[in-house]
């Protein structure tokens, strides 16, 4: 995960992942998108995003954040399988393939 040398960045996304082991994905979506005001590419912070969002049943914003992945990452095949299992779970089985 590269966080570019921000230790306070990094802080922000190893607490964000224990908000989200104790049940407070919205609080870890906060701080995820508070390092995206200050980097929109935060490859660990796009993560952490899309995890919190999977968490809160924001679907449709599960798709967009990991086309943003991809777009960025297209060699990194676990954004397009999270992809597809958000369209599935949204039951758009046709773009899920």
């Amino acid at each position: 995960m590269a966080v570019g040398g921000n230790s306070d960045g990094w802080k922000s996304l190893q607490e964000g992942e224990k908000l989200l082991k104790l049940g407070e994905p919205e609080q870890a979506l906060r701080l995820a998108r508070g390092i995206l005001r200050r980097d929109p590419d935060h490859l660990g912070a796009l993560e952490l995003m899309a995890k919190a969002l999977w968490a809160v049943g924001e679907l449709e914003e599960v798709v967009r954040c990991a086309r943003r992945l991809e777009s960025l990452y297209p060699y990194e095949p676990g954004y397009f399988v999270m992809e597809g299992e958000a369209l599935r779970e949204l039951a758009r089985l046709e773009e899920a393939k």
